[in-house]
């Protein structure tokens, strides 16, 4: 390994450790959001799950909502927008919970559509 590969070794670890750190902060706001659903609270659960992977994302979860899908990509990076898909999943899930059923159909085709335009992007 030369000295311009040991230099990086460092920040890529830096970096998956960030992405690592990231993801498990969001996979509690999910946890957390499911619960409060769950147990009925189905306001209260939207409103963590968007306050929390918005906050997470470094973005208000209208906002991510309202870019278009390949521009979000973009800005997000691919680890993050999978973060994002499954949010968009879980707030369908309450949404169902809620009997809110247009808005859980809406939350699942705005996962799809990210998640289609992932799949193309990778070749998978």
């Amino acid at each position: 390994m030369d000295d311009a590969q040991t230099a990086k070794l460092p920040l890529v670890s830096y970096q998956d450790d960030y992405i690592k750190r990231l993801l498990q902060k969001i996979g509690e706001v999910l946890a957390r959001a499911l619960g409060l659903g769950k147990a009925g609270q189905f306001d209260e659960s939207v409103e963590v799950l968007e306050q929390g992977v918005g906050a997470e994302l470094g973005m208000p979860f209208a906002m991510l909502l309202r870019i278009e899908h390949k521009s979000l990509l973009a800005l997000l990076g691919d680890e993050k927008a999978n973060a994002f898909v499954e949010a968009l999943r879980t707030r369908s899930l309450l949404f169902d919970l809620a009997g809110r059923s247009e808005d859980a159909r809406a939350s699942t085709a705005h996962a799809d559509a990210i998640s289609a335009i992932r799949r193309t992007d990778h070749g998978l």
